[in-house]
């Protein structure tokens, strides 16, 4: 088994041992609102009406994710991303006015690049679809490629210019090193001692 495959399976055997799709989907949107805070108060004390929102958004990521079995191009996810972020904005018009964002509230392109592209790393370490174009991000992976506050910052991240940006100083930093950039995520994900799940 090659470093790839190895790290595949140690990321399935420490998040999704028993390698359920459910629990892929628990885990993409945790990781994308544990440090990301996201919904309005209102929201956050109304346990029924945050189910409905986490169902829904649970179907948009299966549904997203069956455009991956066959491998998609960079512009592909990035309007996947824009369009998730789009439908639960419209969806759940008011769900998503976190005070922590006064003057760009809503549900933001970086809840959805994350939930979307954790959920796309459990299926393709699974062996459901073919490697993704893009890896997750987060300030770990920004500051492993050498951006310094307040530049590694990812959770404001709101317009489609900074994300893009981002996401292609990590796909060239990731190729300098010989790697795709899901390739090279999974094995600095494997090697952080940080278990951004808890």
């Amino acid at each position: 088994m090659n470093n790839i495959e190895n790290a595949k399976k140690d990321f399935l055997d420490r998040y999704n041992p028993n390698r359920e799709i459910k629990k892929a989907l628990e885990l993409s949107i945790k990781a994308s609102v544990q440090r990301n805070p996201t919904y309005s108060n209102e929201i956050e004390t109304n346990s029924k009406i945050r189910k409905d929102i986490i169902l829904f958004w649970k179907e948009q990521l299966a549904g997203f994710s069956k455009n991956y079995k066959d491998k998609k191009s960079l512009d592909t996810y990035f309007q996947n991303v824009i369009d998730l972020k789009n439908i639960m904005n419209s969806k759940f018009t008011d769900a998503f006015n976190h005070s922590r964002y006064i003057n760009d509230k809503g549900f933001r392109i970086a809840h959805s690049q994350k939930s979307l592209s954790v959920y796309l790393k459990h299926l393709w370490c699974l062996g459901l679809i073919s490697e993704p174009p893009m890896c997750p991000i987060d300030n770990i992976i920004l500051t492993k490629i050498g951006l310094k506050y307040p530049q590694n910052k990812w959770g404001y991240i709101n317009t489609e210019i900074e994300f893009k940006m981002k996401s292609n100083l990590i796909i060239s930093y990731a190729e300098k090193n010989n790697l795709s950039v899901c390739k090279w995520e999974l094995l600095v994900f494997q090697n952080n001692n940080e278990n951004v799940f808890k």
